[in-house]
């Protein structure tokens, strides 16, 4: 019998809350999925190009160790580190039971010696950008200082320059603790040090750093070689005397976080053997000249994040990205997160030359303030019930939704193809969901972006029929095209034919009414779809061509 979903699986309500504006709810739709059946011989690994024999020689019998290889293959290795760390915080050596342990080193072991899997997402190359890796004590420099040499190193920066935050009682107690000490105390102090080290004994892989309460002067430190993350709280770290004595003092520095306000901006110095040594930069800072400067030093960086962030003097976030940073040509993951890019001026056409960017995220521009978010957008706003609550308010949380508004987003064409990212052959990960870019899905997608793997489209304002293309992939392993106004292609139906795509894990289609096809009322097991609030039929006898 035929069943419209447009019919049976749309529900709508307003929630209002402490706002206005409407929630529309939208009813995803998630097909039941079948039940993998004993006797199949589908194997997991080998739609990804991997025999049953190699996957059993990596995964060497642990599940956690298979587990974490999933995720990295479906997500990448940033992605695999963000969620590791959101579970086990930075302290990874003293959360992580000894199995986990062994399992993450086990992958990224993998990660260097595989080629398949060193090469997907760019793992290999974003390794060593990452925390995780320098965290537990990975590519441990052979000449560094004896533990005890090292605290007097911190102790003696800290009585030079007063730039720790030793009112925390804690961070305090961490940086005055003697060499003497057990190592379980040295362990706990995750500010510092990582106590992975293959002779179990501690050493600094990591500081925090706050503006000098005292004027720098020409202490001479002992190099600190194991220090691969810094993170500043303040532009008043980069002082150009005080950026010398860092250099010096962590010569190996691979990942810099920067988070800062507009009170802080100064001209940013040069920064020495660290524009060839840093690998990683997350920016949480309005964006200024001086932040450019500093950008367009990194010659080496190879994954750089912004993050969203307003001045209190009214300075944004970044609302356009540099052309220098289409000289920065061995950059692989690009990350701007809640920031304002406006328009397609915010994509110089020097990004062109990313010719090895493999990841590029940038969704939910000019949204509210986090602060801000349970209110409404004001009312000084033009084209206010123009305004969205985001696509994971409509469908799990309208009781937390994040407003953007078109007058702040970033609105292009998607089907404009001058826009400099259809040069990114390399391109494996595609993020720009919820944001208010406008047109079509090009047809000649899968030419341009050839060895594309995830493509995240969802909540924009696209449409026209959903390429049939699409569907020569190879490596599609997630497409998000919902709460969009596509369509399919006349006389053909694309979902049923991606839905047979070996490599298809996730396939969200719904809250696009347009959209038809006729599917089974089961998804394969290992496929997550959803079809609600579409007109795509179940359990019908009519198909379309393939």
């Amino acid at each position: 019998m035929l069943r419209t979903l447009a019919a049976t699986l749309r529900t709508f309500w307003v929630v209002t809350a402490a706002c206005d504006l409407p929630v529309q709810k939208i009813n995803q739709g998630v097909l039941p999925q079948m039940r993998e059946e004993p006797s199949e011989h589908w194997h997991w690994a080998e739609s990804y190009g991997f025999s049953a024999a190699q996957w059993d020689e990596m995964v060497n019998g642990s599940k956690v160790t298979e587990e974490y290889l999933k995720l990295l293959i479906e997500k990448g290795q940033r992605d695999w580190e963000s969620e590791l760390l959101a579970e086990h915080h930075v302290s990874l050596r003293r959360s992580l039971r000894a199995k986990q342990r062994v399992a993450v080193q086990r992958v990224m072991e993998l990660v260097q010696t595989n080629d398949r899997l060193g090469q997907m997402f760019g793992n290999r190359q974003i390794l060593e950008a990452t925390s995780s890796y320098y965290l537990l004590g990975n590519d441990v420099p052979p000449d560094m200082l004896p533990f005890h040499e090292e605290l007097q190193s911190l102790q003696s920066l800290e009585r030079a320059f007063g730039i720790f935050n030793v009112r925390s009682k804690r961070y305090k107690g961490c940086l005055l603790v003697a060499p003497s000490t057990k190592l379980e105390a040295h362990c706990n102090c995750w500010e510092f040090w990582s106590c992975a080290a293959t002779n179990g004994a501690p050493f600094v892989a990591r500081v925090t750093l706050h503006p000098p309460e005292r004027r720098p002067n020409t202490t001479e430190l002992a190099p600190l070689r194991g220090v691969r993350i810094v993170e500043t709280s303040g532009g008043g770290v980069f002082q150009e005397a005080f950026v010398q004595t860092l250099v010096k003092l962590f010569p190996n520095l691979r990942v810099l976080k920067v988070n800062m306000v507009s009170d802080d901006l100064v001209l940013y110095p040069q920064l020495h053997s660290w524009s060839s040594s840093i690998l990683a930069l997350h920016l949480h800072a309005p964006t200024s000249g001086p932040m450019v400067q500093m950008l367009c030093q990194l010659r080496k960086l190879r994954y750089l994040t912004f993050g969203g962030a307003e001045a209190s003097d009214g300075t944004e976030s970044l609302m356009a990205f540099p052309a220098c940073m289409g000289n920065l040509s061995e950059l692989v993951h690009v990350k701007v997160v809640g920031c304002n890019l406006t328009g397609s001026a915010s994509l110089p056409s020097t990004l062109s030359n990313l010719k090895e960017l493999k990841v590029f995220e940038a969704f939910e521009q000019g949204r509210l303030n986090a602060d801000d978010e349970a209110a409404c957008p004001g009312d000084w706003l033009p084209n206010r019930t123009d305004c969205v609550p985001g696509y994971v308010a409509r469908a799990d949380a309208p009781e937390s939704p994040v407003w953007r508004c078109p007058v702040h987003g970033w609105n292009l064409q998607m089907d404009d193809m001058t826009l400099p990212w259809w040069n990114w052959q390399s391109l494996e990960k595609m993020h720009i969901d919820a944001n208010f870019i406008y047109g079509t899905i090009p047809e000649q997608l899968p030419e341009l972006w050839p060895h594309l793997r995830s493509l995240d489209l969802h909540d924009l304002k696209l449409s026209g029929a959903l390429p049939l293309s699409l569907t020569t992939l190879e490596n599609l392993t997630q497409l998000q095209v919902q709460l969009n106004d596509l369509q399919c292609p006349e006389g053909v139906d694309v979902i049923a034919a991606l839905m047979k795509r070996p490599k298809m894990r996730v396939l969200h289609v719904d809250a696009n009414p347009r959209m038809c096809g006729c599917l089974p009322p089961e998804a394969p097991h290992f496929l997550h779809l959803s079809v609600g609030e579409t007109s795509i039929r179940l359990n019908c006898d009519e198909h379309l061509e393939l």
